[in-house]
């Protein structure tokens, strides 16, 4: 918003994703302009695209997929007001994503079988040798194979 635009009356709720955005040459700058390429969508108005340019904090620099809160005039779609105090810090999104990602490995380590071998057999899922023997005499008793070729069944 400049310092003399006024504020829009009855706007209608919506949410800007962000589709593109400049990259800010100076990282160690403060603030740098943003060429932002959105979507914008509300209630009661089509999705329309609707481009912007910002000077922003480089700490909280928006990225493409990232959807914001925004206010639209339904008298003038053209005037749409973003919520960019919402953009989180890059701190803050890196740490997010980095515990996303942790739990996702977390996630998939335990459903990844474990592989124990008892003798000539491999046993899925059996978590020390002595759960996969027990497997192996269980699954001989059921079937009357020698299953680890010891000379006995079970």
């Amino acid at each position: 918003m400049g310092l003399f635009s006024r504020k829009i009356k009855n706007p209608i709720v919506g949410t800007a994703q962000i589709v593109r955005c400049s990259q800010p040459g100076n990282y160690r700058a403060i603030r740098a302009r943003c060429d932002l390429f959105l979507v914008i969508e509300g209630p009661g108005v089509e999705p329309f695209s609707h481009e912007m340019h910002r000077q922003l904090e480089v700490v909280c620099w928006p990225s493409p997929g990232m959807t914001l809160p925004c206010r639209i005039d339904p008298k003038n779609l053209s005037r749409v007001e973003i919520d960019f105090d919402t953009l989180p810090n890059w701190r803050e999104q890196a740490r997010a994503e980095a515990e996303q990602l942790a739990n996702q490995r977390a996630l998939n380590d335990a459903r990844t079988p474990q592989l124990v071998s008892h003798g000539s057999v491999t046993v899925v899922g059996a978590g020390s040798s002595e759960e996969a023997a027990d497997a192996i005499r269980r699954a001989e008793l059921a079937t009357g194979m020698d299953l680890d070729r010891n000379g006995r069944v079970g």
